[in-house]
């Protein structure tokens, strides 16, 4: 009885159930930076998930499944505040390489995928990790930082028809930058200046006094709002 008894103990349902012990304390004073964090984020995920899709030869509405649906999970029985979930461009390249376009394999591997990770919790197989070594993981990050930077080139030059491997791709885009698109690498820089200038307005930005009149004070919230939300995504 007494195992029992620990097991259904209110530290031990916290423990199970990390929303139980955070919610209580939440703070309304947070709510907002809450809302900007969201919505910046989702506006960032919308559209990567869309392209992690078709990176791993999926419909697109894939895409958007695996983006919000490890959150409202993650939401109930995450640990950390600061974690972020969802489909990666390394992820989606394992994908495509196992699912050869067939959704039906994808759900299958996720399946199987999160039955070894709840066995792996379970039998407390955690200290596997320990055996990974630091340069490995390095490497790792590493090539997959420049796999996903210049995994955009492609894009934001315009280019079509690009492989997936990437020495093949490197090779493709050295190949055929004469035939970039104008429209879209000027759209593409565009963009990145935009953002690039929403960062530094926020950096520069003037503190906001109670004396100021409401106009401004409304135009100053709107701009630290943009340029806060923004700001992550680029």
């Amino acid at each position: 009885m007494a195992p029992m008894s620990c097991c259904c103990s209110p530290a031990a349902v916290q423990r199970r159930l990390p929303v139980l012990a955070w919610l209580p304390r939440y703070s309304l004073k947070w709510l907002k930076m809450d809302l900007i964090a969201g919505l910046s984020v989702g506006l960032t995920v919308i559209p990567q998930a869309l392209a992690y899709a078709e990176v791993a030869g999926l419909p697109p509405q894939y895409g958007l499944y695996s983006a919000f649906m490890g959150c409202f999970v993650y939401l109930i029985l995450g640990t950390s505040r600061d974690v972020t979930l969802g489909p990666t461009a390394i992820m989606s390249l394992l994908v495509s390489s196992y699912t050869f376009h067939e959704p039906a394999y994808a759900v299958l591997l996720a399946f199987l995928s999160g039955c070894i990770q709840l066995a792996m919790g379970f039998l407390c197989l955690g200290f596997l990790l320990d055996f990974i070594s630091c340069p490995v993981i390095k490497g790792f990050t590493s090539a997959a930082a420049i796999t996903i930077g210049f995994g955009q080139v492609k894009n934001l030059l315009g280019l079509r028809d690009a492989p997936r491997q990437f020495f093949l791709q490197v090779y493709h885009i050295l190949r055929n930058v004469g035939d970039t698109r104008v429209g879209d690498a000027g759209l593409g820089l565009v963009c990145m200046l935009l953002l690039l200038l929403l960062k530094l307005m926020r950096d520069h930005m003037a503190p906001m006094h109670s004396e100021m009149p409401l106009g401004v004070r409304l135009s100053h919230g709107l701009v630290w709002t943009t340029t806060t939300g923004e700001g992550p995504a680029g």
